[in-house]
């Protein structure tokens, strides 16, 4: 949440396997409300890896209603996949590839109304998680 503001909630739910350059994981997150929409919900399972010369990190949506059943004040939701690879190059910058793939988003939300909302978010949401990332690295980047 600290560099994407669609994240209003996060919590790992349970550490499936981790090696010295690779993890797994099963976590929550939700939104906050959008406008008419009630906050949204969604259970991902997330491996990040380390490349030797990249990283990436893939999420896919799970349905485990025994570890997180629905909660009462979310509408659960699936994010099919998204993706994110990092790339240092030269001149110390990063090449940064996100792809993301939204399945249904349950009740209202999938309405015409609701879609041009997304179709909003689809357009910013990477631009202000890009602004986001960026002011949390230059500001945690250590001074040598």
């Amino acid at each position: 949440s600290e560099y994407n503001v669609n994240c209003a909630e996060l919590e790992d739910l349970v550490q499936v396997s981790q090696t010295p350059t690779s993890q797994t994981k099963v976590n929550w997150c939700a939104t906050s409300r959008f406008g008419p929409f009630k906050a949204r919900d969604f259970l991902t399972l997330v491996h990040n890896r380390d490349l030797g010369d990249s990283y990436a990190s893939v999420a896919c949506n799970v349905e485990l209603p025994a570890l997180c059943p629905a909660k009462q004040n979310y509408v659960r939701s699936q994010i099919q996949l998204s993706a994110s690879f990092f790339r240092p190059l030269p001149g110390g910058k990063t090449e940064f590839i996100q792809i993301t793939q939204v399945g249904e988003l349950g009740g209202v939300a999938d309405s015409k109304v609701a879609k041009r909302i997304q179709d909003g978010l689809v357009l910013n949401a990477p631009v202000e998680f890009l602004t986001k990332f960026n002011e949390a690295v230059v500001r945690d980047r250590p001074i040598i």
